[in-house]
């Protein structure tokens, strides 16, 4: 564990410091583009109505344009506008740490400032803050919630966290790998997770104050994303007091209605084959999804990669270790690992490690590993530890050779916690085996554990060939296909569906302006 985190700590130090910091500043200053959305954009009179929306501001040019979509809808008009700004600069140990944290801090109120000048030309009438980043990071508090929970030794009893009964160690666990770099919670980095704690407890008291002083007019909050301490506690928050929140974009969805029973940022998958069931046409439905699988693995853009220039399925890059019985599909170990709900593992790094081992000791089993496509930089280093570590033990597979390669050979099944190659094994009769909750859990092509016991039943069932596809598979295969790329599952009606929002917000980056450059061009404001 110690040699993991080191190894990251010194790859971040020389690859993504002097990145972020550039990166920030240019987020602080207003381009051509954003000045003409200012220009053009006629400011909004101030609305006469006392009924509230709250919206999350964050520097995401493509929730800057579904926002303008979604303010336009009739559900939204004559409702004054408050935005809330929800980063939270986070500051690690040591003193020239210290002098990061003031650099950003400081950025921060700069793209702030500019974000909202985007906002205020659409109607948002003010801006507050979730976080108080600054006491947050130079003042501890020393309350019951931070003493019960900074004395946490296990890893596996941070998701069980939560504030005044709302459940919050998810976002917390997930926050902590992405921000701070790291494949697995390090409980001994009190000075780091007392940080986290103070970000929580900050942001609850805001969102509190907030809401006392609006309650009886707050009618909706819109949120961009429901994972992560500073998306996702406004959404429970919100929630919680039965405010209606409405928002976030998933592959099927450009507005969803977020409930307790759904409260992830992706779409329910608990619910996806029983919706379904629930529509009209559905042999035409499957037919359609059947197409656009068959010009998927043929190498075609087709709807779910609508936003790439060019095919995964397109590479003619050659498949050298072709003879493996397994083949395990990397994720990006600092992605959200918890963003479909449980996960068997406590994280993605847990994962591998335990997998690896476990199929390490059975007899002449041949592994093969393919390194995620679009790893970042610390999921990339630890890619290469983990390459060390195993060099003489499994063949590891480059990102950009096809899956399509892999599937010719005969592979027994295939490992991956949650990703979108699941259907893709399935499609060519691959067994795939997930880590926990996924975007097909409620159909049965998919093996999904209900703990590691489990999982692991599931690799030994798997090795012993007693897993069989279900006769409707390429049925099933379909319908969770059609629900996840090609249904219009809009809560709300909006523009961004006409737009073709996703091609950009996918594909492009989320602080890309391209897709603002596209908005400005087609014409839509009025």
């Amino acid at each position: 564990m110690r040699e993991i985190t080191k190894i990251l700590s010194q790859y971040d130090m020389k690859n993504s410091s002097l990145t972020r910091l550039f990166g920030k500043l240019d987020h602080t200053i207003l381009k051509k583009e954003d000045n003409n959305f200012i220009k053009i954009n006629k400011k909004i009179l101030p609305r006469d109505s006392k009924k509230i929306i709250l919206i999350e501001i964050n520097h995401d040019y493509s929730f800057l344009v579904h926002n303008y979509f979604l303010l336009k809808e009739k559900i939204f008009s004559n409702q004054k506008i408050i935005g809330i700004w929800t980063q939270c600069i986070k500051r690690e140990k040591g003193i020239l740490n210290l002098l990061k944290f003031l650099i950003f801090y400081f950025l921060n109120f700069l793209e702030k400032r500019k974000w909202f000048k985007l906002y205020k030309s659409m109607g948002v009438e003010e801006c507050i803050d979730l976080n108080n980043n600054l006491l947050a990071n130079l003042i501890n508090k020393k309350t019951n919630f931070i003493k019960k929970n900074i004395s946490i030794s296990q890893k596996k009893n941070i998701h069980k966290i939560k504030y005044k009964n709302i459940k919050i160690g998810d976002l917390i666990y997930d926050y902590y790998l992405r921000y701070y770099r790291s494949g697995t919670f390090d409980c001994t980095k009190k000075f780091e997770f007392n940080r986290i704690l103070n970000y929580v407890e900050h942001s609850f008291d805001n969102l509190n104050k907030f809401y006392e002083k609006n309650k009886n007019n707050l009618e909706y909050y819109i949120p961009q994303y429901a994972g992560y301490i500073h998306h996702g506690i406004p959404v429970r928050f919100f929630l919680n007091k039965k405010i209606k929140t409405i928002g976030g974009i998933t592959s099927c969805q450009y507005s969803k209605k977020f409930t307790f029973q759904d409260l992830y940022h992706v779409y329910n998958p608990k619910n996806v084959k029983k919706n379904f069931f629930k529509l009209k046409n559905r042999l035409q439905k499957r037919k359609i999804a059947k197409k656009e699988l068959i010009e998927k693995f043929k190498g075609k853009i087709n709807s779910e990669y609508s936003y790439m220039r060019k095919s995964f399925y397109n590479n003619k890059k050659i498949l050298k270790n072709k003879n493996n019985d397994v083949i395990i599909f990397l994720p990006n170990f600092v992605d959200a690992p918890h963003c479909y709900g449980n996960l068997v593992f406590n994280d993605f790094q847990e994962w591998l490690v335990e997998t690896l081992d476990y199929l390490g000791r059975k007899n002449n089993l041949r592994v093969g590993v393919k390194i995620h496509p679009n790893s970042l930089y610390v999921s990339k280093s630890l890619t290469n530890f983990f390459k060390e570590k195993y060099k003489n033990k499994i063949s590891w597979i480059d990102s950009e050779i096809s899956n399509k390669k892999i599937f010719s050979n005969k592979v027994l099944f295939g490992l991956s916690p949650y990703g979108t190659v699941l259907h893709e094994m399935a499609f060519h009769n691959i067994v795939p085996i997930a880590a926990g909750d996924n975007p097909y859990m409620s159909f049965g092509f998919v093996q999904t554990p209900k703990n590691k016991k489990d999982y692991f039943k599931l690799i030994d069932r798997a090795l012993e060939k007693k897993i069989k596809f279900r006769k409707n598979l390429k049925n099933e295969l379909e319908e969770s296909y059609y629900m996840y790329f090609l249904h219009d599952n809009d809560y709300i009606k909006n523009l961004s569906r006409k737009f073709d929002l996703k091609k950009f917000h996918q594909g492009s980056g989320v602080n890309d302006i391209g897709v603002l450059r596209e908005f400005l061009k087609k014409g839509f404001i009025k």
